[in-house]
């Protein structure tokens, strides 16, 4: 154990190759059943282009008139529309790197 407490990258990778039960840490963090890496709807590799389309969907939605905004509105609203589209791309680019199953990792090319 490190001592900031939490487990070593290798115990981690060790434990996430064994079943997990209820309420145990799952490989990158806690989810809730039916939820893959933190993100709200996505349940499946194939949830990504429909994710990614929304995201940017409420991305435009969220920047339409921004011209007239103040200077600190505009930098959080370029800030909330970057963490969205960047919660779907990088969970995708994750998928894409990593993932062994090639239909997953053309889903996740597809967001």
């Amino acid at each position: 154990m490190l001592s900031s407490g939490r487990w070593c990258v290798a115990t981690r990778l060790t434990r996430a190759a064994k079943p997990r039960t209820q309420g145990q840490r799952s490989f990158f963090f806690r989810r809730s059943e039916g939820e893959l890496l933190g993100i709200e709807g996505l349940e499946s590799a194939r949830d990504f282009p429909r994710l990614a389309k929304e995201a940017v969907q409420d991305a435009r939605q969220e920047l339409l008139g921004i011209e007239g905004r103040p200077a600190l509105e505009l930098v959080s609203a370029l800030d909330g529309v970057s963490n969205k589209l960047c919660r779907i791309a990088d969970a995708a680019e994750l998928i894409r790197n990593v993932h062994p199953a090639e239909d997953n990792v053309g889903n996740a090319s597809h967001a």
